[in-house]
């Protein structure tokens, strides 16, 4: 791998921690805000102080806060200002969850034009004196929750400071290094799991038989779907059948495809509208990070393990809405997220409008190391400084943890769900040191050693995001995939002990599935099938340059033909076949030989010479019985 896109890593696993203020930029936002909403407050209660009429001033209270101006009727109207807070928060909360922006405005303007509408000849005398001894005893009460909660972040910083260095050293040191890349193969359980993606992803593109479809606006959305197959199959083809082609290759552009249906990428006209107050609604284009990261990331890596070059053709990714069509391809994804991070005053930029979403940004990072590689430009080195600097000082907390979601325009942070064993396998391929600490924390926080004995805990925090309820299961996946990545061999086997205990497996016509979400169940085939490094492999290099010339496994069917490993050191061909259905003859065509070469072609423990055709490709019926080694190799290599 080229050292042009290869993040830097700290060999000495320094401890990153944030410090115990805001960031520069987070700073003036929020000093910014501060200053307009005193304005308007001042604004407000000038209508109050000066004796105006009693609407006026109704409305100038209601500038407060959401529901305010109630209180400058008095009465039964007292019973609006907690129904306009609630309300509000709803708002909020629609805000941050699909961009509706103009939410929160229409119910703080709008409860402040309705008290001046039912606001009387004179104010209610002691009004205005309530709305801002209300307001002022929360402010108090929020800045004293404040100064506790930082308080507390502090000193969980002076505890990490003391045993971190040494955890995280130790993430390296406990690690099993991943088997060499000619080695690598898939169990039969791993195959069974990796077929529940390979299902979804093989039916036609414009069917979602077997996808959970709630909205499509969250993390239960159809994107996020389509993005795990794409990523679990792109693992599978860089580490374990770089030279297999075939259906897999046909399941990743479905895959791919699919995102392009409205079905999918159509909730952009509304967040562009509510957002931005705008009809000009181009998924790639400003903001919308949770598309073009995610998206770009699995066209990228899709061209890296099967050289397939179509994306790069102008229109390749078209989006259409009726008469509307949008065409992209893998070249304006790249620049849209360039472009995107040099005109954001954070770097990280927003997915909803206003709400930046920092494991996003992750995906947009990773999207434009890929992209660079394959295409030799500098995107990412030329962003990764001030990503780095403004990760640190933006976006990680006092203790280390990260600033999941924070707001572009206020600089506010929202808590969002999102643990340490996430960010370990999420930053790996991009901050390595970072990832090591989140592992290292993740671990002491969940796992509990006892001689020989492991122990997985916070089964309670577990969230199924793809259906919105508590799950033990998903807290498994976090860990599973987290564990794997970091080469924590005793922790990946806890963890597929529980999912085996908890995660209620069926195996079905050969299909593992759990008791979850198609999303979480997903997201798991990509969890069972990493080893330490395989996702930051998959992102940074690819699969093994001597792959990449040797012959491939072109066509085999499926379900009937199953694949465990296909790897050539560049003349050869190895691969690992399991029948899909019942044992038996199938017919298989390896493409990339050398033109009418004679080879020697080993079956199991069955020999015999065989010869590619003039476009040196070969045709054979192989008998699968359980697990079939085959080694195809030239005569003149044998």
């Amino acid at each position: 791998m080229s050292s042009l896109n290869r993040p830097t890593a700290d060999v000495n696993d320094a401890v990153h921690l944030g410090a115990n203020k805001d960031g520069p930029v987070t700073r003036a936002k929020k000093r910014r805000t501060s200053i307009l909403y005193a304005l308007f407050a001042l604004l407000g209660l000038a209508p109050s102080v000066l004796g105006a009429h009693a609407a006026l001033q109704a409305f100038g209270l209601g500038l407060l806060f959401p529901g305010a101006g109630f209180f400058s009727i008095g009465g039964w109207a007292l019973l609006l200002v907690p129904l306009t807070l609630v309300l509000y928060l709803v708002a909020l909360i629609a805000w941050f969850g699909s961009g509706m922006i103009v939410a929160p405005i229409f119910i703080w303007l709008g409860s402040a034009l309705l008290a001046a509408a039912l606001a009387g000849e004179a104010p209610w005398p002691i009004g205005a004196t309530l709305a801002v001894a209300l307001f002022a005893l929360y402010r108090i009460r929020g800045a004293i929750k404040q100064r506790k909660a930082k308080a507390q972040l502090v000193k969980r910083r002076e505890e990490r400071s003391t045993y971190l260095p040494t955890a995280t050293r130790a993430v390296t040191t406990r690690a099993t290094e991943a088997p060499p890349a000619d080695k690598r193969e898939l169990s039969l359980d791993e195959i069974q799991a990796l077929r529940f993606n390979l299902d979804l992803a093989l039916q036609p593109v414009g069917s979602f038989e077997g996808f959970q479809t709630i909205e499509q606006f969250q993390t239960s959305a159809l994107r996020y779907q389509l993005n795990s197959i794409g990523y679990s199959l792109a693992v599978m083809q860089t580490v374990y059948t770089p030279n297999f082609h075939g259906y897999v290759n046909h399941a990743q552009r479905n895959a791919i495809d699919k995102a392009l249906n409205k079905r999918v990428w159509g909730y952009w006209r509304w967040e562009r509208l509510w957002g931005h107050l705008s009809w000009r609604f181009d998924p790639v284009g400003r903001d919308n990070i949770m598309l073009t990261g995610f998206l770009g990331l699995q066209v990228c890596l899709y061209m890296a393990a099967s050289g397939d070059r179509r994306y790069t053709e102008p229109g390749s990714l078209t989006f259409t809405w009726g008469k509307r069509r949008f065409a992209h391809d893998i070249h304006s994804i790249a620049r849209s997220i360039d472009e995107n991070f040099s005109r954001a005053d954070f770097c990280l930029y927003p997915c909803e409008p206003g709400w930046i979403y920092t494991p996003c940004n992750f995906m947009g990072m990773m999207t434009l190391i890929a992209y660079d590689r394959l295409f030799g430009t500098q995107l990412a080195t030329k962003h990764m400084p001030r990503f780095r600097e403004n990760l640190e000082n933006e976006f990680t907390l006092a203790d280390g943890d990260l600033i999941v979601l924070r707001n572009e325009v206020t600089g506010s942070s929202v808590a969002f769900p999102f643990g340490n064993e996430g960010l370990a396998l999420l930053s790996h391929a991009l901050l390595p040191e970072r990832a090591r600490q989140a592992w290292a924390l993740a671990r002491r926080e969940y796992v509990k050693e006892e001689g020989d004995k492991i122990t997985i805990e916070g089964m309670e925090k577990g969230v199924d995001f793809g259906r919105y309820r508590k799950a033990p299961i998903g807290h498994i996946q976090h860990m599973l995939g987290a564990a794997g990545e970091m080469g924590d061999t005793a922790v990946v086997t806890e963890l597929l002990r529980l999912l085996e205990e908890i995660g209620k497996p069926t195996r079905e016509n050969g299909v593992l599935k759990y008791e979850c979400s198609s999303g979480l169940a997903a997201d798991m085939v990509r969890s069972r099938i990493l080893r330490m490094g395989d996702w930051s492999r998959t992102v940074n290099e690819g699969p093994a340059p001597c792959t990449q010339k040797g012959p491939v496994l072109s066509q085999a069917r499926y379900p009937q033909v199953l694949v465990a490993r296909a790897f050539s050191h560049g003349h050869d061909l190895d691969m690992t076949l399991y029948p899909g259905l019942e044992p038996g003859p199938e017919d298989i065509v390896i493409e990339r030989l050398e033109a009418n070469a004679h080879y020697q072609l080993v079956v199991s423990d069955s020999q015999s010479s065989v010869q590619a055709d003039i476009k040196g490709q070969l045709k054979l019926t192989v008998m699968l019985s359980g697990r079939t080694a085959i080694s195809l190799k030239p005569n003149s290599k044998i």
